[in-house]
């Protein structure tokens, strides 16, 4: 699976990721796999928010399944929202839900109360990011 540029505008990103700074890490490239995309060289939550908002549904519903079956769920909110998502099937919302599980995983690891305090500490961030990668490349979508 590719990604371009049109691609990563329509999630839509947020307003540090305007088109022309998208089409810069793209390049010259047409598209990048996911893999690549996890690979830019831009912070770590970035990437995870863009690895988690380019899940297929087989890929965020297994994800899914694994963060239930973790023994400490993050936060009532987000269980009640996965639940739903699930039972509609709904991509976007599972996406959605999956981004907030990570981040209130990463806020419980580095015991912070917001994400400004969460975002520098990369080396969790990059451990979710070889979760993402693990869903990605064991779907062989990429």
């Amino acid at each position: 699976m590719t990604i371009t540029v049109n691609d990563i505008m329509a999630l839509p990103p947020c307003s540090d990721y305007p088109r022309e700074r998208v089409e810069a890490l793209w390049g010259d490239r047409e598209s990048l796999t996911r893999s690549e995309i996890l690979d830019l060289p831009i912070p770590a939550a970035d990437r995870v928010w863009a690895g988690c908002h380019m899940l297929t549904l087989d890929e965020a519903l297994q994800a899914a399944d694994d963060f239930q079956a973790r023994p400490r769920h993050p936060h009532i909110s987000i269980t009640n929202n996965l639940r739903r998502a699930l039972a509609e099937h709904n991509l976007i919302a599972l996406r959605h839900v999956i981004w907030r599980w990570i981040c209130r995983t990463v806020l419980n690891a580095v015991e912070a109360n917001d994400m400004y305090d969460a975002i520098h500490d990369v080396n969790t961030w990059e451990a979710q990011i070889k979760i993402l990668r693990h869903y990605i490349e064991e779907g062989n979508n990429d």
